[in-house]
């Protein structure tokens, strides 16, 4: 039997298992594919994400990006920084760089393994596929959005998630440079949400997020094609996902703890994930190291450190996502006003510097006063 089991072999499962591992603790992760396998992802890894790797991934890392740009309603405002704003992976290589670090801890990795039931006995968790049994004092649920493992603990459903769709552009060389070394976002786009372009490997990634609203008419493929042939950049195939944009409560419950976009704690302002992926990882093996591995007191520990910030902030991104994409043309008429303002906030958020929570208590109170509560 091990300490614990990690459902999940992504960026928050892997992360936990690392940092788990480094002290001691016997954990297995589990991943239902093999590593490495495809993930659909902008692949755009923001500075407090790499600030928080004990090791830099390097070696994985496509191209960086010193400059972030927005653009709307004809305005453009961008923001430079010394260290790479965004640095651009593909997920599989990225996610795989993650779960060989932490095997060289002292994890285990068990792929192909896919958790269809569990049993909660009395001293520990028994995760199934199959004929095959994994049996831990602790699970991790870091399965993502969709994942079965919260939904078997017997959490609902995420209450909401924003669709998004992403394609990669094969460019000659002199269209990639129009874009390299800049992350773009675009608010143009007719959809309460933005478009990006983030050039890498000689490539560009481009997608589109709805972070609020309905679904527009045709779909958001529909959407996509329009937004790159006002860039002047040919269709290509398309995939489509969604990202939890609120925090299912609590993230501890019968000796299972969420991490990642399994709680969804990603950004309601950029709907970015990997962040708060890694450091909800990071908070719950230090909860699981200083609690001694005990259910209750992890769960107690975990939620306190998760209320002081993940949840701090997201719910501050959430007041300050409200009014930044409540129309297009309030948003036309906060940048004409704060763009530059709001462009170099943007980019601290990106670098780890800044807090949505300081920027929604001073931004919000000059909009709205009723708005900070």
């Amino acid at each position: 039997m091990h300490d614990v089991a990690v459902v999940g072999a992504g960026p928050a499962g892997a992360m936990t298992a690392w940092q788990l591992a480094s002290h001691g603790v016997s954990v297995i992760l589990l991943e239902r594919k093999r590593i490495p396998r495809p993930k659909v992802c902008g692949g755009g890894l923001v500075w407090r994400a790499r600030r928080m790797l004990p090791v830099q991934p390097d070696e994985v890392v496509l191209a960086e990006c010193r400059q972030a740009a927005l653009f709307v309603d004809g305005m453009r405002f961008a923001a430079s920084r010394n260290q790479p704003l965004v640095s651009m992976v593909r997920r599989d290589a990225f996610d795989a760089w993650l779960c060989a670090q932490a095997c060289a801890a002292g994890a285990d990795l068990w792929q192909g393994f896919s958790v269809q039931a569990a049993d909660f006995e009395a001293d520990a968790i028994c995760l199934r596929d199959g004929e095959r049994r994994v049996r831990a004092r602790l699970v991790v649920a870091a399965d993502g959005a969709a994942g079965r493992m919260a939904r078997l603990a017997g959490w609902p459903a995420h209450a909401c998630a924003a669709p998004a769709v992403e394609t990669e552009v094969a460019v000659d060389d002199e269209t990639y440079a129009r874009f390299a070394g800049v992350a773009r976002f675009d608010f143009d786009v007719p959809l309460r949400g933005y478009g990006w372009v983030f050039p890498r490997d000689g490539r560009l990634n481009v997608g589109l997020g709805m972070l609020a609203g309905r679904m527009p008419r045709g779909g958001l493929r529909a959407r996509l094609g329009e937004y790159l042939a006002g860039l002047g950049l040919p269709w290509a195939d398309a995939h489509g996902f969604l990202i939890p944009l609120c925090a299912r409560r609590p993230c501890a419950r019968n000796g299972v703890f969420l991490v990642g976009d399994a709680a969804g704690l990603a950004d309601p302002v950029t709907a970015e994930g990997i962040s708060a992926a890694l450091r909800s990882a990071q908070l719950l093996a230090r909860a699981m190291v200083q609690a001694d591995l005990n259910p209750s007191q992890t769960a107690a520990v975990y939620e306190q450190a998760l209320g002081a910030e993940l949840l701090r902030e997201q719910r501050a991104a959430a007041r300050l996502a409200k009014v930044w994409y409540a129309s297009s043309r309030l948003r036309a008429w906060m940048l004409r006003k704060y763009g530059r303002r709001m462009c170099e906030g943007m980019a601290d958020v990106f670098m780890g510097n800044g807090s949505y929570h300081a920027y929604a208590q001073s931004f919000l109170r000059r909009l709205h006063p009723g708005l900070t509560g």
